[in-house]
């Protein structure tokens, strides 16, 4: 599939398709970080997996707009979901870690779990607080933020994110 020209990128299918997966993921996390959630980790794969596909679509084809009147999560409200989050995959990613008693590498990334969801959900929320704008300068600031965020942070730790849901998936849980 071919990018699509900067004028009609806000409104294409791969871009909405990507903004929808976004709004998933964020709707998932703010419901289980308030409400028990059955099957979070297969929730978890699919959700993450879907991100993968969409992200890579994403076109990047568009300068960076740099608005400003729209802010990011605080500190405090980056804590608070991080915190929660690693509270909600604690238990979890202290079974997998044991798993991995002789490799610190694969510890340490499994200790991080919280962190990476952490990481993704801020970015892509900040995407999509851009993207509820509307308007054409705020669109195409969200598109870049996702795209540029893919290629350079949160797409790292979704893919470790991944890895690590996988295992807990598959190897712990069999939900």
């Amino acid at each position: 599939m071919r990018d699509q020209p900067i004028s009609s990128v806000p409104h294409s299918q791969v871009v909405r398709a990507f903004r929808d997966d976004a709004q998933s993921y964020c709707d998932f996390v703010d419901t289980w970080r308030t409400t028990a959630v059955r099957a979070p980790f297969t929730t978890l794969l699919g959700l993450l997996a879907s991100l993968a596909k969409s992200g890579a679509a994403i076109p990047f084809d568009m300068a960076d707009r740099d608005v400003k009147d729209v802010e990011r999560i605080d500190h405090a409200g980056a804590q608070a979901i991080a915190g929660d989050l690693s509270a909600l995959t604690g238990a979890a990613s202290a079974k997998l870690m044991s798993e991995h008693a002789g490799s610190p590498e694969s510890q340490q990334r499994v200790f991080m779990l919280w962190d990476d969801l952490a990481d993704i959900y801020l970015d892509l929320r900040h995407g999509l607080d851009l993207y509820s704008r509307g308007d054409a300068d705020h669109l195409a600031e969200a598109v870049w933020q996702w795209r540029f965020g893919f290629e350079n942070h949160w797409g790292e730790h979704l893919f470790r994110a991944l890895m690590t849901i996988h295992e807990i998936r598959y190897r712990l849980y069999m939900e």
